[in-house]
């Protein structure tokens, strides 16, 4: 079996090789909460990136199966070996995460596996980003709003994603209103992890609107620079 040191560095690396931002907002957390948050967000990313990786949906549903069947034997004791199930489990019991958090966060990623965008993208932006932010701020010992300003950072990354895989906009809607959506839930998070990926959020929809929200520009779907520089001052 691996060293549980082993899992925790793997969290680790596949967080900042991965989710830049996030792993930006993490380093800025205290030391003691961040093996818990890489494992959060290196689970994250296994479920996340489920229709890039896997070539029918019905594969996509399995594995998302497969971690609901885990993380029922994990919170009874049985684990399967996976090297971000094992530092999941233990961040689960040390900080008490609740089971329906997880629950909701996979069902929410159901709708990844479908080609057409979200008919409720507030839905699925507070099912996957605001659950795993809800889930961040629990650890980190936080308040409310981590929610919102979670449900706001993935709309404003669908729309990300979007111009990047060029994917057709949900129906009656467009890139403006998406991001007046995400700022009317940015300003509530009580914790430090909240109140550092609100910094960023705002930082991309400033990035957006500079680009007059023309999702065709390549610039739309790429990084957003000084990342600690902003989180540091809270200059998004």
């Amino acid at each position: 079996m691996a060293d549980s040191n082993d899992d925790a560095l793997y969290c680790r690396d596949r967080v900042c090789r991965f989710d830049a931002d996030r792993a930006a907002v993490i380093a800025f957390q205290p030391a003691g909460t961040r093996p818990a948050l890489y494992a959060l967000h290196a689970f994250n990313l296994e479920v996340a990136h489920l229709r890039e990786t896997v070539g029918e949906p019905a594969l996509g549903a399995m594995r998302l199966q497969w971690w609901r069947d885990a993380l029922e034997e994990a919170a009874s004791g049985r684990e399967r070996r996976h090297a971000v199930l094992q530092p999941l489990a233990a961040a689960i019991r040390e900080h008490g995460l609740p089971r329906e958090y997880f629950r909701r966060l996979l069902d929410a990623r159901e709708m990844d596996l479908d080609e057409s965008p979200p008919a409720d993208l507030p839905a699925y932006a507070r099912g996957t980003g605001g659950t795993l932010a809800a889930l961040a701020g629990q650890v980190v010992g936080g308040g409310a709003g981590s929610e919102d300003t979670g449900a706001a950072w993935a709309l404003v990354g669908w729309l990300r994603a979007a111009a990047y895989f060029g994917r057709a906009l949900p129906e009656g809607t467009g890139p403006r209103a998406i991001c007046r959506e995400a700022l009317a839930l940015l300003g509530t998070a009580e914790d430090s992890y909240g109140r550092a990926l609100a910094v960023l959020t705002r930082g991309y929809i400033r990035k957006l609107d500079r680009l007059d929200y023309d999702l065709s520009d390549s610039r739309a779907a790429g990084p957003l620079r000084l990342r600690g520089w902003r989180i540091a001052f809270g200059r998004g």
